[in-house]
């Protein structure tokens, strides 16, 4: 019977490092529905054989058949992972105390771990599709990302924005999981970037951001964007332009002495979307807690841009052309301009400074490639036409 209960894992090797636990389906849809995600997410069309991944990434792939050959696979144990279970619900009462989402009584668990860079990500199922909780191992130097991570969602807690940390077991970092999938994301061409609409979910974001502004503002100025902006001050390749205009910009916010927590992320897969509504952000290692008021949202905004050009024909020219039509002509960008604006104001940014708020996004983002020695130099280029764009308008 021990032998039984041990050997019930799948373990999956490259391209998607997985360990599967097996007493239900439930962990094998959940990495299903993950690998589509990654898919639709991650730029396909701008890695190799780019328009065959970005028709896969359009299409996805069969989930119910997916988790039906993962269950035919041969099972194995991982007694790591059984003891984190075990101690997960020897420990059930205090998370139960801490989230309204738990149950009393510990259900029979079962887990999804997969590693990152920061350590090893589990998630925790109990009789629902959804995780319960997810529990965050720290390895290969990632404590510090994970801790940050904590620190924020604690900060975050009153705004209702993202899961209750809910303390630890053992090494494990634990949250509450989240339902819900990541805002889908719609294949863009400029022609489709200029008739692209408001989606519901960025209300309930703009929403929940300007809650999280007005529970974690702090009268002391941003850390997140001095540096980036002097770099592109200092670089003469820079349209002159873009570059007086910046100037003028960061001459009106070195004033500035209001900063909030910042998500640092906000991209389409760290937000959680159920019946069109949503359900709150995840993944905050890269958390700011003396962010820009705003930035959140413009960053949100442009990677629901990119993301859609990612699953069509990603290149520097298509990406310029698709974000200036839908800076110019479309409801989706004065919406999000508006958005990031309520979000600033929520702080407490004055009015006569949103204008500059609007040009430092822009510039911080170009900076960032500048600083970055092994950044890719036509990233740059298009971060550098973004400016302009922004400053022409």
């Amino acid at each position: 019977m021990k032998a039984t209960r041990e050997a019930r894992y799948v373990q999956l090797g490259s391209p998607w490092p997985a360990t599967i636990g097996m007493p239900t389906e439930h962990a094998a849809r959940f990495l299903a529905a993950i690998l589509n995600q990654t898919l639709r997410h991650q730029l396909p069309a701008g890695h190799r054989f780019g328009r065959l991944r970005a028709l896969a990434g359009r299409r996805g792939v069969p989930e119910r058949t997916l988790t039906g050959l993962i269950a035919l696979l041969p099972r194995r144990a991982r007694g790591d992972l059984d003891q984190l279970l075990d101690r997960t619900a020897a420990g059930w009462q205090a998370l139960a105390a801490r989230s309204s989402r738990l149950p009393p009584d510990p259900p029979p668990l079962t887990a999804l771990a997969l590693p990152r860079s920061m350590g090893l990500t589990v998630f925790v199922f109990g009789s629902a599709p959804s995780p319960l909780l997810v529990l965050k191992v720290p390895g290969g130097g990632g404590a510090d990302g994970i801790d940050r991570e904590v620190r924020a969602l604690t900060r975050a807690e009153q705004a209702r924005v993202a899961p209750l940390a809910l303390g630890r077991i053992g090494e494990a970092r634990v949250q509450e999981g989240l339902a819900g999938a990541p805002i889908p994301v719609q294949p863009l061409t400029p022609e489709r970037a200029r008739r692209l609409g408001w989606p519901e979910p960025f209300t309930d974001l703009t929403d929940a951001l300007a809650r999280l502004a007005e529970v974690t503002v702090r009268r002391v100025p941003p850390d997140d964007v001095g540096a980036s902006i002097q770099r592109v001050l200092e670089d003469r390749s820079v349209e002159e332009r873009s570059r007086r205009l910046l100037a003028a910009a960061w001459r009106d916010l070195a004033r500035l002495d209001v900063s909030v927590l910042c998500h640092g992320d906000p991209k389409p897969q760290n937000w959680l979307v159920a019946g069109g509504r949503l359900q709150g952000i995840v993944d905050w290692e890269l958390a700011r807690s003396r962010g820009t008021p705003g930035f959140d949202v413009w960053h949100a905004m442009l990677d629901y841009v990119e993301f859609g050009v990612g699953l069509v024909r990603w290149s520097a020219d298509q990406r310029v052309r698709c974000f200036e039509a839908a800076w110019t002509a479309s409801r989706f960008c004065t919406d999000a301009r508006r958005a990031a604006r309520t979000v600033a104001r929520a702080a407490g940014v004055p009015e006569a400074r949103l204008d500059a708020l609007e040009l430092a996004f822009f510039g911080r983002r170009l900076g960032r490639r500048l600083l970055t020695a092994s950044a890719d130099t036509a990233d740059a280029a298009v971060a550098a036409r973004m400016l302009q764009i922004a400053c022409a308008s």
